[in-house]
């Protein structure tokens, strides 16, 4: 009877803290932002879906082969800025990467993540133009996960109002 008592209770200790984990920001140095409809301005974003959206979005940028080259070529410290473009002009997330050496940050590589097709854009500095990024099937699950978060901040988690223009119908030549 003893060792069955203790049993249940070392059982529902060890769910209840399972139970209680918190939720990791694994880039706490980057920031994501996000549009407040009311202000129209765009704001922190710290909400745990937020937060999710933020990693997924970071890892799948990370594990490009495009974020790879610009760690290759910025060794240290990188901080992602992600910001939500208003809706109404154009539907998606902007990321700028810069890489910080002796306390002075540099942009070094700007992603577009449209959030509609769940496509990814690198721009080009060499042709001057946003450049498609094509997944290898290693990085079709950092897109899933940032397809699954991508709409923490939706207006009333409702569809577009139809003045949505995304990335890929802007760009002339698509390669």
């Amino acid at each position: 009877m003893k060792k069955s008592v203790l049993f249940l209770l070392l059982l529902f200790v060890f769910e209840s803290v399972r139970a209680q984990q918190i939720l990791v920001d694994h880039y706490p140095n980057s920031k994501l932002y996000a549009i407040d409809f009311a202000t129209g301005q765009q704001i922190p974003a710290v909400s745990e879906e937020a937060i999710l959206f933020k990693n997924a979005l970071i890892d799948l940028i990370y594990n490009t082969s495009e974020g790879r080259r610009l760690k290759n070529m910025y060794p240290g410290p990188q901080v992602a800025i992600i910001k939500q473009i208003d809706p109404r002009t154009l539907n998606g997330f902007q990321i700028s990467v810069s890489s910080i050496t002796f306390a002075v940050s540099k942009e070094i590589g700007w992603f577009y993540y449209d959030t509609r097709k769940n496509i990814v854009f690198v721009f080009d500095r060499e042709a001057a133009k946003w450049k498609k990024i094509i997944f290898d099937l290693d990085n079709i699950p950092y897109l899933n996960n940032c397809w699954a978060y991508c709409n923490f901040n939706d207006k009333d988690k409702r569809g577009p109002d139809g003045q949505l223009k995304d990335l890929h119908d802007m760009i002339v030549n698509d390669n």
